[in-house]
């Protein structure tokens, strides 16, 4: 069995080996903001930007974006039965990370002591 069924467009013996395995299916991902880490199923997706990933299509793949600053998401994709061979579901994912509340960098908080009268 080959190791590593995530891959871009583009990397070569290693997809026609996969592709030979199981069958594979191009999903768009497009994300914001960039660059971010990208995790499928475990395993840190090269690159930071937007892209296509190639995966088979006979079982369910999970996606973790993270970047600091900004709340996780997690996408699940569904394999689903098809005419000719299973397809993944969603066919495209877009994320738009949110930025976590209070811990932008331009954001001073300082607390100075005061002083209290003692007398009225």
């Amino acid at each position: 069995m080959v190791k590593g069924y995530v891959r871009r467009v583009g990397v070569g013996f290693l997809g026609v080996l996969a592709m030979a395995c199981a069958p594979t299916q191009m999903v768009p991902v497009t994300m914001e903001p960039v660059p971010m880490s990208v995790f499928v199923d475990g395993q840190l997706l090269p690159g930071t930007g937007s892209q296509k990933v190639e995966l088979k299509s006979d079982r369910a793949h999970v996606f973790l974006f993270k970047k600091e600053g900004y709340r996780s998401q997690q996408v699940v994709l569904k394999s689903e039965p098809g005419p000719d061979r299973p397809r993944l579901e969603p066919e495209e994912i877009r994320v738009q990370l949110i930025p976590i509340e209070g811990r932008k960098p331009e954001i001073a908080v300082s607390l100075d002591p005061t002083q209290e009268s003692g007398t009225e």
